[in-house]
């Protein structure tokens, strides 16, 4: 504890207004040579807004329009912003964790050209507000090996009326108990993980409780400055690392695409243990009880993160590891056009976009086939049309195919008749299938009915997804 002696008020309260042409700008000005911290409250009924407090250097002057404030809907601390309508109020401001008090005043000044009104205000309440008092919040902290996580703190101010403002604390110092889990930044305020391990923070902060004596000088504060500290438990876990992005074709392995990852920990133990603790029917684990796994698809994600991973080292366990297995889904229908063929009468282009589960189109060529699910059903009675063999093929450089159904030969019955709407001739059910140029291997993505006219051919009663 230290006792500084009486000093003047290093704080004040003026009336602003910003009705008709009237302007109020507030200026708070370091006046000593060392740095100063001060908070700002804007009393107003429905109120209040508050300001998160601000550091001054030595000379620095802050200033606050306001009608800016007001108009621009700046946020205060706590994300409220002044009524667009309030136009008067109460400008308080007021040291904070300033220990010496700091030579801070400050002065209001009110215009308006139209009533030609210029007023000037310096008025000092009773006593800089006394605090803060408070500690780490939130009151423990987790975080992985060459991570970092920034602590938070909560501190309450009491001025001499007896309103309480709430604001961050400023850490004198901040340091742990050890330093081989877990270091300290007193700049940032930031932890740093180290090693797998449990520890403490410590910050200490400069606390100041203010007397007014009105028989000194006429009326003084006298500050009485306090260093106390607080600690917040703090646990480090084992890091994975590795990628986020799986990819299942239902046990095809396709060029551009990970259907199997690597997962590993830098973290030195006796002892591993992998765990899939969310998702395990999407993935399978192999090489178990190192500091490294490899994961492989074996179903596709109902939703992104939607795979956990855990290691545990010597007991220590990880933060969950997310993953997404993704996986082509369906088949978006594009332009369908037909045109005329000098052997087959037409040529019916059907074209498709490959997306995966979240609709989003596949990024880059993959394998595709067709297979038939059923035999031939005549609609024309005496048709001689032939049908071919199911096929594959690989699409270039993007996700997105074009069916193409040609017609028959003119010496054919019925003789196809080019692009048109035509007559029903045959038609049979047809799957789509990605991954591989296999017909029936892959992930299913799209059932439908190929339907072939003497003019055109379709894909009616479509589904997709078909899984």
């Amino acid at each position: 504890m230290r006792d500084t002696g009486p000093t003047r008020n290093r704080t004040g309260s003026y009336p602003w207004r910003v009705d008709h042409d009237y302007t109020t700008i507030v200026s708070i000005t370091n006046a000593g040579s060392a740095p100063a911290r001060f908070l700002v409250e804007i009393r107003y009924e429905g109120g209040p807004y508050s300001i998160r407090p601000k550091e001054l250097k030595a000379g620095e002057t802050a200033y606050f329009d306001l009608r800016k404030l007001r108009d621009e809907q700046t946020p205060d601390r706590t994300g409220r912003n002044l009524p667009r309508t309030l136009d008067r109020g109460q400008f308080y401001w007021g040291v904070v964790a300033t220990p010496g008090g700091g030579q801070v005043i400050g002065r209001a000044e009110v215009v308006s050209r139209s009533a030609r009104v210029v007023s000037s205000y310096s008025c000092p309440t009773c006593c800089p507000p006394t605090g803060p008092y408070g500690g780490f919040a939130p009151q423990a902290y987790g975080l992985s090996v060459s991570d970092f996580a920034p602590t938070g703190s909560n501190g309450e101010m009491l001025d001499c009326y007896g309103n309480v403002y709430w604001q961050n604390i400023y850490w004198y110092t901040l340091t742990t108990n050890d330093s081989a889990v877990a270091t300290a930044d007193s700049g940032t305020y930031d932890l740093y993980g180290e090693g797998v391990g449990s520890t403490y923070v410590v910050g200490h902060f400069w606390q100041i409780e203010w007397e007014f004596y009105e028989s000194e000088n006429g009326g003084a504060c006298r500050e009485w400055d306090y260093l106390p500290s607080d600690s917040a438990p703090v646990d480090v876990h084992p890091k994975i690392t590795g990628s986020h992005t799986l990819w299942w074709f239902n046990g095809e392995t396709v060029s551009g695409y990970a259907t199997n990852i690597t997962l590993s920990t830098s973290t030195i133990g006796n002892s591993y243990h992998w765990e899939a603790v969310t998702g395990g029917s999407k993935v399978s684990l192999t090489s178990d009880g190192s500091d490294s796994i490899t994961l492989t698809s074996a179903g596709k994600s109902d939703s992104a993160n939607d795979v956990g991973i855990q290691v545990t080292i010597d007991g220590q366990v990880s933060d969950q590891f997310n993953i997404t297995v993704y996986a082509p889904n369906d088949l978006l229908q594009g332009t369908v056009t037909t045109t005329s063929d000098s052997t087959w009468g037409y040529a019916t282009h059907l074209n498709y976009y490959i997306r995966d589960q979240f609709t989003t189109q596949l990024s880059s060529g993959v394998p595709v086939n067709e297979q038939w699910t059923t035999g031939i059903f005549d609609d024309y009675t005496g048709n001689n049309w032939r049908r071919g063999s199911p096929h594959g093929f690989t699409t270039v450089s993007i996700a997105a195919f074009s069916d193409l159904i040609q017609g028959e030969e003119s010496n054919r019955t019925p003789t196809p008749i080019g692009p048109g709407t035509g007559t029903a001739v045959y038609h049979w059910g047809q799957d789509w299938y990605v991954g591989s140029t296999t017909p029936g291997s892959g992930r299913r993505v799209q059932s439908d009915t190929l339907q072939k006219y003497t003019a055109h051919a379709e894909h009616q009663n479509i589904v997709t997804p078909s899984p």
